[in-house]
């Protein structure tokens, strides 16, 4: 992470993940676990969810 509105930092990090083939893997990985919870059927029972206690 870096902090918003840090232009240098992201640079930074951008370039870091672009030439780190160890930590671009490891991204990669951990952000494929990351999203494998969020299937269409699981998201679309979590809004109907908030839709019902939001009336």
């Amino acid at each position: 992470m870096v902090p918003p509105g840090d232009a240098e930092a992201l640079a930074c990090a951008m370039r870091r993940v672009a030439t780190d083939a160890t930590l671009r893997e490891r991204l990669t990985a951990g952000g494929t676990a990351s999203v494998a919870h969020y299937t269409d059927i699981r998201m679309a029972e979590a809004y109907m969810a908030l839709y019902r206690r939001l009336r």
